[in-house]
């Protein structure tokens, strides 16, 4: 069952943690005051929504609307996931009003400005996000898992503004769900510019070759354009340079080995293209706060629950 969620200001986070859920373990009818939405990092979680049955697996989502009936149970092996809770009211959208809803609330035509930084007002359309009890596992997950994290780290320590830290991490995680379930010919122009081409041409090749030696001037070669340009395109686009978008591919790649692998860090930093330890340390400390090591111990600690 797909539901419309209007963000208007601040989301409102009650609750957040990390279950970890040992076979047979199961939730069975209930129904709560508040929305819950569930990403599955580990495992199998069944799941029953008003009625519908599904399995989750690992990168999966799930959105519970309030007072809605809802069953949760794993059976055969252990199941891991992140959870927050939130009041909203999530409308939902009937099949045969689909079309006018998403018309009328989501879609708007796509303007290329060219290089205007100024963001135009918050229309109300930019305050819905349509959202399903079941939202498949997608190529942003590792960002989801990541957001989660440091929304787990906020929980964690009595620091200013940690609560505003964590609404806004979950308001990301809620966009993110969205964008990713419904694709992205809504949240995207079709014709893409020549720079843009550029720089999706670039991506392309650091997803495919990231585990091997890559050099940016190479690249930039490849492409048929400076060095020079290329980082300014990045910079343009994506708000980072190719290098530090090359790091923070390889940093979100290992932290998928080691949620998935027993290969021990120094084989899973060589597994995603670094060629020092020091420096993949170096590296995922910037992007995640904490060394490797110390990640993967809270992987397997009960303090992230």
């Amino acid at each position: 069952m797909e539901y419309l969620l209007q963000v208007r200001r601040q989301l409102t986070v009650t609750q957040i943690g990390h279950s970890v859920c040992r076979e047979n373990w199961g939730l069975m009818n209930r129904c709560m005051e508040e929305n819950e939405l569930i990403v599955v990092y580990r495992g199998t979680l069944r799941c029953e929504v008003g009625g519908e049955q599904f399995s989750l697996a690992e990168g999966d989502a799930c959105l519970l609307p309030a007072g809605v009936l809802h069953s949760q149970f794993c059976r055969r092996e252990t199941c891991r996931f992140f959870y927050a809770h939130f009041p909203g009211e999530l409308v939902p959208i009937p099949a045969e009003e689909r079309r006018r809803v998403l018309e009328e609330k989501i879609r708007r035509p796509y303007i290329d400005r060219g290089d205007i930084y100024k963001l135009p007002s918050m229309a109300e359309e930019e305050t819905f996000l349509v959202l399903n009890t079941r939202m498949p596992h997608s190529p942003g997950t590792e960002e989801v898992f990541t957001l989660f994290q440091k929304a787990l780290i906020e929980r964690n320590h009595n620091n200013v503004g940690r609560l505003l830290s964590i609404s806004s991490y979950i308001t990301h995680i809620l966009v993110l769900l969205c964008r990713q379930y419904m694709g992205k010919d809504h949240m995207a122009p079709q014709n893409l510019s020549g720079q843009k081409k550029l720089v999706q041409d670039a991506l392309f090749h650091f997803r495919s070759h990231y585990t091997e030696p890559i050099r940016v001037p190479e690249v930039s070669e490849s492409l048929g354009i400076s060095q020079q340009y290329l980082a300014k395109l990045f910079r343009s686009e994506l708000g980072m340079s190719p290098v530090k978008y090359l790091n923070k591919l390889r940093v979100e790649r290992a932290k998928a080995l080691m949620r998935g692998s027993e290969a021990n860090i120094s084989e899973i930093a060589y597994q995603v293209g670094f060629d020092s330890l020091y420096y993949f340390s170096r590296v995922f400390k910037q992007y995640e706060g904490i060394s490797p090591s110390i990640y993967r111990l809270w992987l397997n600690s009960k303090s992230n629950e």
